[in-house]
């Protein structure tokens, strides 16, 4: 986690988690756990990070909209990585982690791209490394003491820079059209062209927000969506391999797998056979199986860092008072196998 921590009672998360920014920060502490200086590097991706205004607010509303695309993309994927329903009764090997991963990263960036790219074996492979980087690196860089964090960061840096550079050099040329089109469609009126519907577009967007020219560098706003990828990719691939492990080393596994198979099964052929989104609400066992999965097998044993930005303190429940920049964290395993919660 980087600096010591101070672990702060459960009853207390919500009410410092609404704190204001200007009480209690989180973006500084989270750049911290990522040791982005090493493992990030610009400064102008791990501090200006509008980018996630992307994530927070458009993805977030419209995913709706992507689901038909998702759940072809997310079959597709299996069936390249897992096998097809023509091997069945086959028994094959996978490997649980380096395969889940390749198939959220591909059905990720349909939604991110909407291009060919999200398919490149190249791209998948170089995103994966470059996700493990950042976030592997900054857990080991976190157990290193002074000059070795430096040796290691600089180790760490180099390696996410080589996958970096791999994805932008495919990246690169679609974001160059993409700037000429969005230019061209806001200076000449007899210009047909539609901006597409995803990421991307998204982020040019946020980009022409800030007013600043230097924001509109291709490399820029490749790099802005990797990490939109690393952050989304490595985060829902460690979900659903945690699913999945949860799910078949269960006892009762069996009978799970046959009231799943029952219900999407349903909620399909209500919605005609097409995904849609009222039967993706329809799935309350996979809902219900995903959360407990979330609950048992938690990502960490403390989470959420934040750290005291008040010049005054923070003041806890105990009258206590934590300095400016002391940093928090909540026990988050301990809360989710509390039977009182």
């Amino acid at each position: 986690m980087g600096s010591i921590s101070v672990v702060i009672p459960p009853p207390q998360l919500h009410k410092i988690l609404n704190k204001a920014e200007d009480e209690v920060e989180a973006m500084d502490s989270q750049n911290e756990t990522l040791q982005a200086p090493y493992t990030i590097i610009n400064p102008e991706i791990y501090v200006n990070s509008f980018h996630f205004n992307v994530a927070n607010k458009q993805l977030t509303r419209d995913i709706p909209e992507f689901i038909e695309n998702i759940a072809e993309e997310l079959g597709l994927a299996f069936e390249k990585y897992w096998g097809s329903e023509s091997e069945k009764g086959e028994w094959k090997t996978v490997g649980a982690w380096d395969t889940c991963q390749k198939i959220v990263a591909r059905t990720a960036n349909r939604v991110f791209l909407g291009t060919d790219i999200y398919r490149n074996e190249v791209f998948l492979d170089n995103s994966r490394q470059y996700a493990l980087c950042v976030f592997g690196g900054g857990i080991i860089i976190n157990t290193m003491p002074g000059i070795l964090k430096q040796i290691f960061g600089y180790f760490m840096g180099w390696q996410g820079k080589r996958h970096l550079r791999a994805c932008q050099k495919i990246l690169i040329p679609m974001v160059e059209e993409r700037l000429r089109n969005t230019s061209r469609l806001t200076r000449e009126q007899n210009f047909k062209w539609t901006p597409p519907f995803d990421a991307l577009q998204w982020i040019i967007e946020e980009c022409e927000k800030t007013e600043d020219p230097k924001q509109f560098e291709p490399a820029l706003i490749a790099h802005r969506l990797m990490m939109l990828n690393l952050v989304s990719v490595h985060t829902t691939s460690n979900t659903i391999i945690n699913v999945i492990l949860d799910l078949y080393s269960s006892p009762r596994s069996s009978g799970f797998l046959e009231g799943i198979h029952e219900e999407y099964t349903r909620a399909l052929a209500e919605a005609g056979g097409v995904w849609t989104r009222y039967a993706v609400s329809q799935l309350y066992r996979v809902d219900s199986c995903i959360r407990e999965s979330m609950r048992y097998s938690a990502f960490g044993i403390v989470a959420l860092p934040r750290r005291v930005n008040s010049e005054k303190g923070l003041q806890l429940d105990d009258k206590s008072i934590l300095p400016k920049g002391v940093r928090m964290t909540f026990p988050m395993q301990a809360i989710h196998h509390d039977e009182s919660f």
